[in-house]
């Protein structure tokens, strides 16, 4: 009697990992979905901040960002190398809105980031060297 109590402990803690597993892929299936479609809102909060934009230049940047974020989705799957010259075309629009100030800034912003990137990948190729 007790060995069968035992089994069914089993078989339901068992059951409930496999049910946690699976709950949190859904879960983190649809968490990063949503991530994917904020991003250009993230970006946008972000360059505002630092920034100081009007509210022209948000509009502005908007349209550039969303539209730029599209073009990304359209060719991620396809033509990887289109990437880059995606993202410095929405820059290059993007600073004929800025004044001389914030263009200095988003240029400093900018290296930040492609240092962060650098160092990202940098870690991630040494990592799967080993």
């Amino acid at each position: 009697m007790k060995k069968k109590s035992y089994i069914l402990i089993i078989i339901a803690l068992l059951a409930g990992v496999l049910i946690g597993i699976q709950l949190q892929k859904v879960f983190m299936k649809k968490y990063l979905a949503n991530c994917r479609k904020r991003k250009p809102d993230i970006l946008m909060k972000k360059l505002d901040k630092e920034l100081k934009l009007s509210e022209e230049q948000r509009k502005k940047a908007g349209t550039i960002f969303y539209k730029s974020y599209k073009d990304i989705q359209l060719i991620k799957d396809k033509d990887y190398s289109q990437f880059k010259v995606i993202i410095d075309r929405a820059y290059s629009d993007f600073e004929k809105v800025l004044d001389d100030k914030q263009k200095a800034k988003l240029q400093k912003l900018r290296e930040k980031f492609k240092k962060k990137h650098d160092k990202r990948k940098k870690a991630k190729t040494n990592s799967s060297q080993r």
